[in-house]
Order: structure tokens, then C-alpha cells, then sequence
């Protein structure tokens, strides 16, 4: 598994997660290495974007200068633009859990007729995009009718809620391709 990020010019960087008594009750941490514009979503069999605020911080942009248009900065902000080409591969095993949703919003192409499962917190600006809100229990997803999102947040092992990593390689399908050298142990 991968764990990709825009780093905004640094080598490495740590996204820390958030303590929240009872789901998470330390603070904990991943380091992420790869730079996000540095790999191809055609390179993954699946992309499962973080969870939380993760991924709104992910469409954070330099102030627009006068006269520009800040959609179209947002548009192409380097996971954005990530997550919308790999929305486009239909190849691609995609999830957005918790907020990851705001990634594509500021692309209605990609989620305009589909049928999304997601966070309240979104929803607004889902439905704005053209999307079909398919209300559901928390947990509840189908990968082949919906791109899946959750009101409750599940937690892997060991990877805290609100890391800011996302777009993530999963190993736990089979594959054909040679591992990536920047595969994590």
C-alpha cells in the first residue's frame, strides 16, 4: 500500500491524526513520502481517498491572484486532479469515505448522475455536483452500484482518522504488477 500526498515541495511529510476519546485516544501519526503529481492513478488497482478533514485540506490552494478564476485553481489542485482522473478510469477501485467527496466536488462531471452514499456533512455540496444521494446506515456500501461513502468513519488498523494522507495503493488485491519501489513495509 502507498500513501500518496500533495507535499507541497517537502521530501517527507507527517499527518497526525486527531484524538477523540473512545475511537482514538492518542495521538498517532503516518509519514507520507510520495509526492502525489510523482504517480499516475492508471499506476493503482485501487485509490481510497482518507477519511475526515484529510481531504479537504488536500484542496487547499495559494490565494488566487486578481482577476483569476479560483474554481479552476481548486479544479487542479494536485489531488483533485488526481482523484477526478482516476474517477475517469473505470479500471480504477475507487472509495471516498467520511469528507473525501469534497475532492470532486469542485469537478461535477465525474460525480453529476452518480449514486453516492455520504456524509451529511457533504451532502449539500454533493447534490450540488449533480450526484444522487442513496440514504443508507452507517457502514452500508456496494462498490458496484455506489461510490461509497460513510457517515461513520471505520479506522484500519493502525491508520489514524484523520491522517492527512490519501489517495492510497491497496495490496489486498491481486495483481499482476511488480510491486512499486515506493511500496511501504
Amino acid at each position: 500500500m502507498d500513501f500518496v500526498s500533495h507535499l507541497w515541495g517537502n521530501l517527507k511529510l507527517r499527518f497526525y491524526s486527531t484524538v477523540e476519546p473512545v475511537v482514538v485516544d492518542e495521538l498517532q501519526w503516518l509519514e507520507v513520502g510520495i509526492e502525489v503529481d510523482d504517480v499516475k492513478p492508471s499506476d493503482y488497482a485501487a485509490i481510497i481517498a482518507a477519511a475526515n478533514y484529510t481531504t479537504v485540506r488536500l484542496r487547499s490552494v495559494a490565494s488566487p491572484p486578481p482577476g483569476a478564476d479560483p474554481r479552476e485553481q481548486v479544479r487542479n489542485a494536485p489531488a483533485v486532479r488526481f482523484f477526478r482522473e482516476a474517477m475517469l478510469d473505470r479500471r480504477i477501485v475507487k472509495g471516498a469515505p467520511c469528507h473525501a467527496l469534497w475532492l470532486l466536488t469542485s469537478t461535477p462531471e465525474v460525480l453529476r448522475g452518480r449514486r453516492v452514499i455520504c456524509n451529511t456533512v457533504v451532502l449539500a455540496d454533493v447534490l450540488d455536483a449533480g450526484a444522487e444521494y442513496v440514504p443508507s446506515e452507517p457502514g452500508t456500501r456496494n462498490p458496484s452500484r455506489f461510490l461509497w461513502t460513510t457517515t461513520s468513519s471505520p479506522t484500519p488498523a493502525g491508520t489514524p482518522p484523520n491522517a492527512s494522507s490519501t489517495p492510497s495503493r491497496t495490496s489486498s488485491w491481486k495483481s499482476s504488477r511488480p510491486p512499486r519501489r515506493h511500496q511501504l513495509e
